[in-house]
């Protein structure tokens, strides 16, 4: 029994437009909530309002900044990274995490 493939539910050409709505949302929803702490007085605060708008700034800002990460992982493939740090056989996996031996780091150096 072959194995299937695991796929992203969100197709990768839309993670740039999905990162920069949802963090430029968030960012209102987190000005709104600063304004309005700053405008009302402490006895015309709606508790249920602060902890509504602080929620869904935190959720999209969240969700947000992870496109935004996903993005910059995809954007720096294996080929990028071997041309940038001039490795010829260099090898990069999905967290960015970079392996190399210490011979290939030695003949960089030098």
């Amino acid at each position: 029994m072959a194995a299937k493939a695991i796929s992203s539910p969100v197709p990768v050409e839309w993670y740039p437009t999905l990162a920069v709505v949802m963090v430029s949302v968030g960012l209102m929803f987190t000005a709104s909530f600063f304004i309005y702490e700053a405008t009302s007085s402490k006895r015309s605060r709606s508790l249920a309002k602060e902890i509504t708008t602080a929620a869904v700034a935190s959720v999209l800002l969240g969700f947000g900044s992870l496109f935004v990460l996903l993005q910059v992982v995809f954007m720096f493939d294996d080929c990028v990274w071997g041309r940038v740090l001039g490795f010829s056989r260099l090898r990069a996996c999905t967290s960015l995490r970079l392996h190399f031996s210490m011979r290939q780091l030695r003949d960089y150096m030098t």
